[in-house]
């Protein structure tokens, strides 16, 4: 069996993104949920080649889970519809963390913090191309839960930064900072 040998107590944040491709079986996602690290936040994607066999409760304990609301309802065995709150509550009993969010696509996502909902609304009005918007929002979304932004920025710049990305086809663009701001400028 494989064990994790690196020290990354020396990391500000470890963020970990598990496509679900078989890299991170359950023995390695226990490890990791185990590590020592000052800041861990974890994302594991369900996609067409893994669905329901990746679910983001094979990792118990992160500063900050990013997942999908369908990723939220396998966790759950729920194909039911229930109020969110009762979901995150329930959610709470699987996995331990003191931030999650939950994308939404077009209605947006959501920010369960201390027992308290907040939700965003989506920002792209027109969507080119779906593909690696989940993506920058993870990255954004472990950065400024790392750095402890308000709520509300917290789903602000995320959001902003995945909608940016849904303008391109795939990932034939980067988000520069030069565009993030004007572009931060024309929403706010």
């Amino acid at each position: 069996p494989y064990t994790i040998q690196h020290d990354f107590s020396q990391y500000d944040i470890l963020i970990i993104a598990d496509f679900g491709h078989g890299m991170f079986n359950k023995e390695i996602a226990h490890q990791l949920a185990q590590l020592n690290t000052p800041y861990k936040t974890i994302m594991a994607q369900t996609n067409s080649s893994n669905m329901g066999f990746n679910r983001i409760d094979k990792y118990k304990r992160a500063n900050m889970y990013c997942i999908d609301k369908v990723e939220m309802q396998l966790c759950l065995n729920q194909k039911e519809e229930m109020e969110l709150h009762e979901q995150l509550q329930e959610l709470s009993g699987c996995i331990t963390f003191d931030r999650l969010y939950i994308t939404t696509g077009s209605k947006g996502a959501v920010l369960y913090v201390n027992g308290e909902l907040m939700q965003f609304p989506a920002l792209a009005k027109k969507v080119i191309d779906p593909i690696g918007a989940g993506d920058a929002f993870l990255s954004l979304a472990s950065l400024v839960s790392y750095l402890n932004y308000s709520n509300e920025l917290s789903l602000l710049i995320p959001s902003l930064a995945s909608a940016m990305n849904t303008q391109w086809l795939c990932n034939e663009k980067s988000i520069t900072k030069t565009e993030f701001i004007e572009t931060a400028k024309k929403v706010i």
